[in-house]
């Protein structure tokens, strides 16, 4: 997700493309990404894995889990979003 940002604009960016991802919002999630200007380095994949379960029937994506590396390691002046979600 975001990269080198602070903890707490990392939250607020990676929580609207969660929320794309979570809707299956292909076109939404990456024109967020861009308009955002979020780091997520993972946008183009993720915009055609979500193509590609669409044309597979998927009807549902659920986020199982978000964190930041700042929770992990205490430094949460520059850290990395990383999102769990799994589509069905």
């Amino acid at each position: 997700m975001s990269h080198f940002e602070s903890h707490r604009l990392a939250e607020e960016k990676d929580k609207k493309t969660i929320i794309k991802i979570e809707n299956r919002a292909t076109l939404g999630l990456y024109e967020t990404v861009r308009q955002e200007q979020i780091s997520m380095c993972g946008v183009n994949p993720v915009t055609v894995m979500l193509l590609c379960c669409e044309k597979l029937g998927a009807q549902k994506a659920e986020l199982i889990e978000y964190k930041t590396s700042g929770e992990v390691n205490g430094d949460k002046n520059r850290v990395v979003g990383y999102a769990d979600v799994i589509v069905t």
